[in-house]
């Protein structure tokens, strides 16, 4: 959180970091943001709960008053799609969606950002969120993920 006591070149430095970096790529610097440039159309799929749909949905509720050129919206089929997220074991999600691309990842969720013949637009996603873990982890990690899709990863 910021304060006033923070100069504008820490704050800069933090937005830098937080635009630019990546927690999977540290020491990475990028030049230009990664985003979007049309609307996300969002799939669930797994065994996801009454309460992560809420979640899921309370935060596209967010993120849509945020944004002003891009709405996010919750598709009923994944052809549909352009952002998938995945409830369940890493396994599962590996086989489905990766198509057994990706090494097993021990986490309690992950975002695997696909780019576009544009240089730094995002054209898919496909995010991970672990079930069987206490629901406020499942939720830091639902809020986490989807917000890292966005670009900020």
């Amino acid at each position: 959180m910021f304060s006033i006591s923070q100069t504008q070149e820490q704050i800069k430095s933090y937005f830098n970091e937080v635009a630019y970096g990546s927690e999977a790529m540290e020491g990475l610097n990028y030049n230009k943001i990664t985003k979007w440039d049309k609307d996300i159309k969002m799939y669930l799929d797994g065994y996801y709960t009454s309460q992560d749909l809420i979640t899921v949905k309370n935060l596209i509720t967010e993120l849509n008053t945020l944004t002003n050129k891009i709405k996010i919206t919750i598709v009923k089929s994944k052809s549909e799609a352009n952002s998938i997220v995945y409830f369940g074991d890493f396994n599962t999600f590996n086989s489905k969606h990766l198509y057994n691309q990706s090494p097993y990842i021990d986490c309690y969720g992950c975002c695997f950002v696909y780019g576009s013949s544009q240089p730094n637009i995002i054209s898919e996603v496909k995010i991970f969120i672990r079930t069987g873990i206490p629901y406020l982890d499942k939720k830091h990690a639902i809020i986490e993920e989807i917000a890292q899709s966005l670009g900020l990863a």
